[in-house]
């Protein structure tokens, strides 16, 4: 931002003893800044920034207090460690440290929360994996084209990623992505600001808590074939996070929905004529998985979609839950999503498998970017084919994913993700004024951009603390073996193998027979067994941990 600017934004700081960081530096000039190190009145402020450096082990402590009385705060150099400590208070942490993240902590008229996070990674997070990849084709009349010299690397000492990266951490990259930080931070305040509590079409009695997490990172593309400058894309990436409790009827679990967008432009592109474009975009792709074994997929969207103009990504899923007041006991309610939007010249290819949620976002015309095929970017005569619009501006793509559990769950949940974009340049030699000889060679580099990373999302904050459809994971049982599902009687069983095959147990406490149950699903909800067998105790274990080991019983 341009700190001489004359008007100051309608923002208001409060900035809690000594702050030193760069991205708040980098537009603390053109801000309201109110310096203190104690706060009397919140109501003054509209944003309360804690250097988590300077405060030490205290900070999570203020950050505490003023998130209960819903004052958005904006947080500087937060280590890994310091995300962990906040995921106790807020039930959400994410991967490696941040140069700064605003946290905002909303409630609806149900008092269910809403936490929203704007985060600045640090310079190490996410990490660059660039793939430098020239390709070369000697082209004639007679000729198909010969494509040669063709490799990618990721290595920091080859020449060609020095080519892309030599200045991407240099002071001039760092003020763009602030600029973009600053632009989410102050986005996000004011609409805070006029709308101070979340309001819920959500029925009351429905549980549910709600994560939102944003992050926009500039990337540097480097200076193209003719040196004509280099070219900076924006990327904003927002992950929203649903967690509801369906705790009314025969089962009791909870839904995890996620909805993603990713906008990406390339910027102005440094060039864009018959003989060279450089850079545009040309594909995105995504994955996300849990990390967990009581986690299944349900539903996901959009599915693959080729020759079409738009793309729909929708869900829709109904939850039961208790009413205590209510005659019948319990109510149901249907989320449902859905997005539309251009898709024109490009496809979109769903690649989800198992748990694990996937899309490649990818331009179809005038050549497929999943190819190598080099040639299929040029005319006949070596002219670079003009391309699409959305791999000139601003490309959108929206998923969404539902997940479930397989009976209520307490604690963290992990969710794996990454998250690829690729930019190209295209040259030919031999070109003048738009004009090619009949013989020519054509080029091309392929920048990639590669984010891994990670979510641990507390999704145990929708059930109640004396909830009593949860079993209390320190209650002990007893198992006695009995028959498998012919009745015939087992001496030897491996849950949960063959409680999947049909196989029935006795839980006993006291040696009072409690119920029939069927590993693994009581397992997972926490009870802890001690197998038993011809009246002789044998060990104690809690399938299915220490049957899938191997143990026999």
């Amino acid at each position: 931002m341009n700190t001489q600017q004359s008007q100051k934004s309608a923002i208001n700081y409060f900035v809690l003893g000594n702050v030193h960081c760069q991205a708040f530096d980098d537009f603390r000039d053109a801000v309201n800044i109110q310096k203190g190190t104690t706060i009397h009145d919140q109501i003054s402020f509209d944003c309360l920034v804690i250097d988590v450096s300077y405060h030490g082990a205290n900070s999570i402590t203020l950050v505490n207090q003023h998130l209960d009385i819903g004052l958005p705060i904006l947080l500087c150099n937060i280590s890994e460690q310091h995300w962990r400590e906040l995921g106790t208070l807020t039930g959400f942490f994410t991967l490696g440290g941040s140069q700064a993240c605003l946290i905002i902590r909303q409630t609806d008229e149900a008092e269910r929360l809403h936490y929203t996070f704007i985060d600045l990674p640090d310079s190490s997070n996410p990490k660059l994996r660039l793939q430098a990849a020239p390709i070369k084709s000697e082209v004639s009349e007679s000729s198909q084209a010969n494509v040669q010299n063709y490799h990618e690397s990721s290595s920091d000492q080859d020449p060609d990623i020095a080519f892309f990266s030599s200045n991407f951490q240099s002071p001039e990259r760092e003020s763009e992505k602030n600029q973009s930080f600053q632009t989410l931070v102050e986005t996000n305040l004011l609409r805070t600001k006029a709308l101070p509590s979340k309001v819920s079409d959500v029925p009351p009695d429905l549980k549910f808590v709600t994560y939102t997490f944003s992050q926009s990172v500039p990337l540097h593309l480097g200076k193209p074939n003719n040196n004509n400058g280099d070219q900076v894309a924006t990327t904003t990436h927002s992950w929203i996070w649903t967690v509801y409790y369906n705790n009314y009827g025969n089962e009791l679990f909870q839904y995890i929905h996620l909805q993603t967008s990713a906008t990406v432009s390339p910027g102005s592109l440094a060039v864009n004529n018959d003989e060279e474009r450089a850079w545009s975009q040309s594909y995105f792709a995504l994955s996300i998985k849990p990390q967990s074994d009581q986690i299944f997929w349900f539903q996901s969207s959009p599915e693959t979609i080729n020759n079409s103009t738009t793309v729909t990504d929708s869900t829709s899923f109904t939850i039961n839950f208790d009413i205590s007041e209510s005659p019948s006991g319990g109510g149901s309610f249907t989320a449902d999503k859905s997005t539309t939007r251009d898709i024109t010249d490009w496809k979109i290819v769903e690649t989800t498998a198992g748990s694990c949620g996937a899309w490649q976002y990818s331009q179809q015309n005038p050549y497929d970017a999943t190819q190598n095929n080099l040639q299929d970017r040029f005319t006949f005569w070596g002219h670079v084919k003009e391309l699409p619009n959305l791999s000139l501006y601003t490309l959108q793509s929206h998923t969404q994913i539902v997940w479930r559990t397989t009976l209520p769950t307490r604690g963290y949940a992990r969710f794996d993700y990454r998250a690829d974009w690729k930019f190209v340049d295209s040259w030919s030699t031999d070109c003048a004024l738009g004009l090619c000889s009949t013989i020519h060679t054509v080029y091309g580099w392929h920048w990639w951009w590669d984010v891994p990373g990670y979510f641990n999302i507390d999704i145990g904050k929708v059930i109640d603390g004396n909830s009593p459809n949860v079993p209390d994971p320190d209650d002990l049982f007893t198992v006695e073996l009995t028959e498998d599902a012919e009745g015939e009687p087992l001496a030897k069983v491996s849950p949960p193998r063959d409680a999947k095959r049909g196989a029935k147990f006795v839980i006993v406490e006291e040696d009072e027979p409690l119920k029939k149950v069927s590993p693994p699903r009581d397992a997972k909800r926490g009870a802890k067994f001690v197998i038993v067998e011809e009246d002789e105790l044998l060990k104690k274990v809690s399938p299915p941990r220490d049957a899938k080991r191997g143990a026999k019983f």
